[in-house]
């Protein structure tokens, strides 16, 4: 299949020819630990169950191996604390794919924390002419952008563009550089496209859980315009969730979960008293409150 960008190729990894494919793919589950557990057992091939780091704000995580894997767990799973939030499951690098194909299959309510969609392409200068492209867009709509240039340049070169922080990021390096680096096998002129999606609300999290990852390029109108003119796709526009008011008792619940150390250390009964304090003396917030009483 031929792209957009004139003599570059697309580097197919599916069976179907699809080239796109998910590189990183976490979510929540409302379900227990055991449920999930049990219920990707036999989806996964699951043949062993160790412990592992996980998420830090989790009091406990494990990583879950499939006989389809030797070198690496197929899903971590944290759970436990971090106020009440559901099981966290995360698959990463190339299990990534089959993860996600399971995870949906199996929990299709489930909700997208993070996805990161890849393309792998090939073809003479292409680093250079994605690039270009990337600061064309940052030059237009004023988005943040790096690049990274080791100092051993047979390490190769990476451009960013986007926020870490924001619903999406784009991030273009050359893959076969980097495999080089490493002692493992590559195809020269390789350059790898990365798509980073971190939906923040819930309504846009349970929304990512059934998106195409050909359609996670409309994710913004910026991404919409790179996928047309280096991949030649016309992704679907995602839009987000509208916002949804609060209630009050929503409202109190995301002031503890902000300030839940402040919180445990002083008693909510505590809290609440300064928190009236700073709504009558007109301050924004618990914490400033608590440094005008200290």
């Amino acid at each position: 299949m031929t792209l957009a960008v004139e003599g570059v190729d697309f580097i197919e990894v599916e069976p179907s020819g699809s080239p796109y494919f998910c590189d990183w793919y976490a979510c929540l589950v409302d379900e227990t630990p055991d449920n999930i557990i049990e219920a990707l057992s036999e989806p996964m091939g699951l043949t062993e169950i160790k412990p592992c780091s996980g998420v830090p704000q989790y009091e406990r995580s494990l990583a879950l191996w499939s006989h389809r894997f030797s070198d690496r767990a197929m899903f971590e799973i944290s759970f436990g604390g971090n106020q009440g939030a559901s099981p966290h499951l995360v698959a990463k690098g190339y299990v990534a794919h089959e993860a996600m194909k399971v995870l949906r299959r199996v929990f299709p309510s489930h909700r997208v924390s993070r996805m990161d969609v890849a393309v792998d392409l090939v073809g003479p200068q292409l680093y250079e002419q994605v690039s270009a492209i990337l600061r064309e867009l940052h030059l237009s709509s004023g988005l943040k952008t790096r690049t990274i240039n080791h100092d051993v340049p047979a390490m190769g070169r990476t451009h960013y563009l986007g926020s870490r922080e924001s619903l999406v990021m784009v991030r273009l390096y050359e893959k076969d550089k980097e495999q080089a680096s490493k002692g493992l096998s590559y195809i020269p002129g390789n350059v790898r496209a990365e798509l980073e999606i971190k939906p923040h609300k819930r309504a846009d999290r349970a929304r990512w859980a059934s998106v195409s990852l050909e359609d996670a390029w409309g994710a913004a109108s910026w991404t919409r315009k790179l996928a047309e003119r280096v991949l030649g796709l016309d992704a679907q526009v995602i839009r987000r969730a509208p916002a949804m008011k609060r209630t009050d008792e929503e409202t109190w619940q995301q002031i503890l979960s902000q300030h839940m150390k402040l919180v445990n250390r002083l008693g909510e009964e505590r809290a609440v008293e300064l928190l009236r304090a700073a709504c009558r003396e007109g301050k924004t917030g618990l914490d400033e409150a608590v440094r005008s009483a200290a």
